[in-house]
């Protein structure tokens, strides 16, 4: 670095002497001394803002505690239901702190956790977290029965079957427009699942190719609702009410069939409900939050052929109560 230094000064300056030798190592090392001590103020800071969290986390802690145990009941217009577990709650205050940016409020929203991640509750809850949960207006709520990425919307949809519900994935900051568009994709599609990211479901045979083939290029299907199309859910998406069939309540057959594919499940559950899927744009870009993806799905679930696994298993149990030829005819005539 230096050399290079030198090197350019000498190309644009005169002839010169010892003396610019030694300038230039003084500056070099000015700056040397200048990086590190902005990384000890950086770090200094650090530990303060961790501090007035702490600080702040206490004084509102028994306010959040009131408002998780309010009870689930009426007709909210529009709910956003969020869900995380141990390891990830670290680092999803920023994604919090995005919701209560939106340019339009949902009604309620939630953010679901397993009890056994939790024992205590909001008291386990990061100062950052908690902090984040107040300012959105967020509650969170705690499941003895967890179950795993469907936390994400069934306790919402269980308790709110006459609304809008919004499902976020944890591991991202949003835009501050996403719900604002999400809703008005709603009003014009108001039947439909609208997901700000898809895939489309490839078919080979009349039958699901393996799930790393289906493109995330949607060509002639964005802003048209598809049943070939599918939600990745990590966008954000909106399911309006009756829009699935009653069996994605079966929480044996989640346990059973799909207890890490969210998405597939409630891919087929709205196929078999007459729902399509609809994507109003192509383009998506994921700002994921740092630390989180040490800990995510996609590498069992795409490159591991999980999906695939778990979407035989979906179909095979929905055979006992609906026709599965025509789910797969659905999806290949509109692919």
């Amino acid at each position: 670095m230096r050399d290079r230094v030198k090197g350019y000064l000498k190309r644009i300056l005169p002839p010169t002497t010892l003396m610019l030798d030694r300038r230039v190592d003084q500056l070099l090392e000015e700056n040397r001394v200048l990086r590190d001590r902005v990384g000890e103020v950086s770090q200094e800071l650090s530990v303060i803002r961790a501090e007035l969290y702490s600080l702040r986390a206490d004084s509102l802690r028994e306010r959040i505690r009131e408002r998780s145990s309010t009870e689930l009941e009426g007709s909210p217009e529009t709910v956003v239901s969020i869900a995380s577990y141990g390891p990830r709650v670290p680092f999803i205050a920023p994604m919090i702190e995005s919701l209560g940016r939106q340019s339009i409020r949902p009604d309620r929203a939630f953010l679901w956790l397993p009890t056994k991640d939790f024992p205590g509750g909001v008291d386990d809850l990061p100062a950052d977290v908690l902090c984040a949960l107040y300012d959105a207006n967020v509650e969170p709520r705690f499941v003895g029965e967890d179950l795993g990425p469907h936390n994400k919307y069934f306790w919402t949809m269980k308790a709110f079957s006459e609304s809008v519900v919004v499902t976020l994935d944890d591991d991202v900051r949003y835009p501050k427009s996403l719900l604002e568009r999400l809703l008005d994709a709603h009003r014009a599609w108001p039947a439909e699942v609208v997901a700000m990211r898809a895939r489309v479901i490839a078919v080979e045979d009349k039958r699901p190719a393996p799930y790393e083939t289906w493109p995330l290029e949607l060509g002639d299907l964005v802003g048209r609702p598809s049943f070939g199309v599918v939600g990745t859910g990590v966008g954000g998406a909106l399911y309006p009410p009756h829009c699935l069939d009653d069996h994605v309540f079966d929480i044996e057959g989640i346990r059973s069939a799909c207890p890490r594919a969210d998405d597939l499940w409630l891919k087929i559950m709205s196929v078999i409900a007459g729902t399509m899927t609809v994507c109003p744009t192509g383009d998506c870009p994921l700002d994921y939050l740092p630390g989180t993806q040490e800990t995510a799905l996609c590498d069992e679930n795409l490159y591991q052929g999980g999906n695939d696994a778990q979407l035989a298993a979906i179909l095979e149990y929905v055979s006992a109560f609906t026709d599965v030829g025509d789910i797969l005819r659905k999806i290949s005539e509109t692919v």
